[in-house]
C-alpha cells in the first residue's frame, strides 16, 4: 500500500445511511474535547469539538460491532492483527476562524514505535477536508464523502478541518496493524 489511498463507497448504500442515522442522530453520546486534534486536553490546541471512543482492547462500547466490519471491508482480503482503537469525531460549523485552512497536523499515536495504520470513514457528506501533510506542506486533501475512506500508513501526518457549509462533519477513525 502506498502512503494513502481512497476508496469510495467502502460499504453498500444501505449500510452507509443505516451508520448515518445511527451517528448524525441528536441522540447520539458525543462528549466534549476541548482539544480534539491532540486528545490531551492540556497541550494547547485552539480547537475544540466532540467524539466518542467506540473502541479500545480494554474499552468496547456500543457501536463497535456495526462499525468495525466498515474497515474490514476498506481492506478487503488484508487481515487485522490487532485493533488499536475506534474514535468518533464530530466537528461543527465555523470553529475555525476564516483564514484556518486545516486543524493542527498530528499523527494518531506519537508514543507508538510499531508500524500501524489510519482509516478515516467518512459518516456524512460535508466539506471540510482531511489535509495530508508532507514535513508542514500540504500534499493532498480528501473531502468528507458519505462512503469514502482514507486509509493511510500510521506515521502519516493528517489534519482535519471543520465545516464552512455544512452544520457538522462527522468520520470514524481507526487505528490498526496488519
Amino acid at each position: 500500500m502506498k502512503d494513502f489511498e481512497v476508496i469510495d463507497d467502502v460499504i453498500s448504500i444501505g449500510y452507509q445511511n443505516r451508520i448515518k442515522d445511527y451517528m448524525a442522530c441528536p441522540n447520539y453520546p458525543w462528549f466534549y474535547g476541548k482539544a480534539i486534534t491532540h486528545g490531551d486536553q492540556n497541550i494547547t490546541d485552539p480547537y475544540s469539538g466532540f467524539s466518542n471512543i467506540i473502541y479500545e482492547p480494554t474499552n468496547i462500547s456500543q457501536g463497535a460491532d456495526t462499525l468495525y466490519p466498515v474497515l474490514l471491508e476498506g481492506l478487503k482480503d488484508v487481515k487485522v492483527k490487532e485493533l488499536m482503537r475506534i474514535r468518533a469525531a464530530m466537528f461543527i460549523k465555523n470553529q475555525n476562524g476564516s483564514d484556518t485552512k486545516h486543524h493542527i497536523p498530528h499523527i494518531d499515536r506519537t508514543d507508538d514505535s510499531i508500524p500501524y495504520k489510519v482509516a478515516i470513514y467518512y459518516v456524512i457528506d460535508s466539506d471540510g477536508s482531511t489535509g495530508i501533510f508532507d514535513g508542514n506542506d500540504l500534499i493532498a486533501e480528501v473531502n468528507p464523502k458519505q462512503g469514502r475512506m482514507l486509509i493511510m500508513d500510521g506515521g502519516v501526518y493528517h489534519a482535519s478541518h471543520s465545516p464552512k457549509k455544512y452544520d457538522q462533519r462527522i468520520v470514524v477513525n481507526y487505528n490498526f496493524r496488519i
